[in-house]
């Protein structure tokens, strides 16, 4: 349902399972993360990485905003469309915040930089 033009999957290592990677955008400052819970087939979770650029020093400022848009809707719709309003509210902020449902804890972290400042969304089944 998400197009990935440049993805892979690495080995699980000691103590921690499969890692799939789709990295998207022209500037490839946006990924999607889907780890393995170690000793299991199943999702541990799913993470969106931005590296939200704020100058223009070799990446144009917000590279590659409608990838992140993009697969931040894509996320929300598949698992919680009940708090996407409060998601894609954080997501654009600059402050962490956490969230649950019944069936997942949402984990938002925004981390300031002087270039760039990173936005990681991790959803984890409970």
């Amino acid at each position: 349902m998400l197009d990935c033009p440049n993805e892979k999957v690495l080995a699980p290592l000691k103590g921690f399972g499969a890692l799939y990677i789709c990295i998207l955008g022209e500037s490839n400052s946006v990924k999607l993360f889907v780890s393995e819970n170690p000793n299991s087939d199943r999702v541990l979770n799913i993470g969106l990485l931005w590296n939200d650029w704020k100058n223009n020093m070799g990446y144009e400022m917000h590279s590659d905003l409608r990838d992140a848009e993009r697969t931040l809707n894509f996320l929300v719709d598949m698992y919680v469309p009940a708090r996407g309003a409060e998601v894609h509210q954080a997501f654009w902020d600059s402050k962490s915040v956490d969230f649950s449902t019944s069936e997942f804890l949402i984990y938002y972290t925004h981390k300031a930089g002087p270039q760039k400042d990173e936005r990681l969304l991790v959803i984890e089944e409970k």
